[in-house]
């Protein structure tokens, strides 16, 4: 009996397919997760760096050190004390300032007083008084008197130039020669004033605040350096000085 002739099996090839397919899946994935892990933008890395993901520095010693606020003036001191200082020590310093030009005047022409009297050392002219109303009268009656000349200060007035003076004037013999008046700027270099009598001032000067900051401390009870305390508090907190005469 003949057997009829079988044709061969042709083998399978859709498992390699599927191996295929698989590997590309498995593949694919891989690749999803490192763009997920890294993002595309290259932004990794700045967020690794970034304040959030960065460990804190920490704190120098001396910002993490909070800073105490720094006691008040001379805590023994009211604040009411404390300004009463403050006013006095403007005034200390005015005072003596005042004071010591009064004594060591730079302007001595200036600083002439009821009853003070001074010996013309140059012709110096001697206005009418009373004073008329009329300027021209008066440089009409207007004398000039000469050197050795005493003149007594008898009234004080504020000029536009200075001062003027109303003097009782009297010649070296001691001749009565009457009342008029005298104008500061003529009187300029006829004083006789030592070398020195700037230096004179501001020694002066300091002696005398030296003077009254000593009955300052013991009006207060408070020591000198108290009252620089004091002062520096008042600077920092921007006090006004009190007005001065």
């Amino acid at each position: 009996m003949s057997r009829s002739r079988q044709k061969p099996k042709k083998k399978r090839k859709w498992p390699w397919i599927i191996l295929v397919f698989v590997f590309i899946v498995i593949v694919g994935a891989m690749t999803n997760d490192d763009e997920a892990t890294e993002p595309a933008d290259g932004s990794g890395e700045q967020n690794a760096a970034s304040p959030a993901n960065r460990v804190a520095d920490p704190v120098p010693e001396r910002e993490a050190t909070r800073r105490e606020p720094e006691p008040a003036a001379s805590p023994g001191l009211s604040e009411t004390q404390r300004r009463e200082i403050w006013d006095e020590l403007a005034r200390i310093g005015h005072r003596a300032m005042i004071d010591a030009e009064a004594k060591y005047p730079l302007q001595p022409e200036l600083a002439m007083t009821v009853g003070q009297e001074l010996r013309l050392v140059k012709e110096t002219p001697f206005g009418p008084y009373p004073v008329p109303s009329d300027p021209m009268v008066g440089a009409q009656q207007m004398r000039r008197l000469p050197a050795g000349t005493i003149i007594r200060i008898v009234e004080v007035r504020p000029d536009s130039l200075g001062k003027m003076y109303v003097a009782a004037a009297a010649s070296s013999s001691g001749v009565d020669l009457g009342k008029g008046t005298i104008l500061s700027l003529p009187l300029q270099d006829q004083f006789d004033m030592p070398a020195d009598q700037q230096g004179r001032q501001f020694d002066y000067m300091d002696e005398l605040e030296g003077n009254y900051r000593a009955d300052l401390c013991q009006e207060y009870g408070v020591t000198d350096r108290q009252l620089d305390e004091v002062f520096s508090h008042g600077l920092d907190q921007g006090w006004r000085y009190p007005e001065l005469d």
